[in-house]
């Protein structure tokens, strides 16, 4: 039995259009992964122990080893409480378009072109953007029986 799920593709918000929930959802995911990447960085940097920022911070061991053990939903407040205490320094923001943006131009926002059967099982093609020279380079993920269930 197949099923066929819906795929959204990412894409920069359009004028008069909604941008899809799922695209928010990815997005917000990896604002959070990259702000405790930094907080962890600066951790690091500071030389100071969990304990120490929790005294400096006035939280608990509990709260920080909890802060500082996965990317989660920080407000700003505590971001720059966590900063300030760990290093004197304020946060700074700035935006980069990622469908713009170095570091983006080989990731796949796309949706699969088609799926093809190979000799270790079916498997999806997917056109890159920004592929250098407009270049259609295919990427391919297998698909074992647990995914395709």
């Amino acid at each position: 039995m197949t099923s066929s799920h819906p795929i959204s593709k990412l894409s920069p918000p359009l004028p008069g259009e909604k941008v899809p929930g799922v695209t928010f959802s990815y997005f917000n995911s990896r604002n959070r992964r990259h702000a405790f990447n930094f907080l962890m960085s600066e951790f690091r940097r500071s030389g100071i122990t969990k304990a120490e920022l929790a005294v400096r911070t006035g939280k608990s061991k509990a709260q920080i080893s909890r802060l500082l053990g996965q990317p989660s939903n920080l407000t700003t407040d505590t971001m720059g409480e966590l900063l300030f205490a760990m290093s004197g320094e304020e946060l700074e923001y700035s935006g980069v378009d990622p469908f713009k943006h170095q570091a983006h131009q080989q990731v796949n926002y796309v949706r699969p072109q088609r799926l093809v059967s190979t000799p270790a099982g079916p498997v999806f093609e997917y056109e890159p953007i920004g592929a250098s020279g407009g270049a259609i380079v295919p990427i391919t993920i297998e698909i074992n029986e647990a995914m395709a269930a």
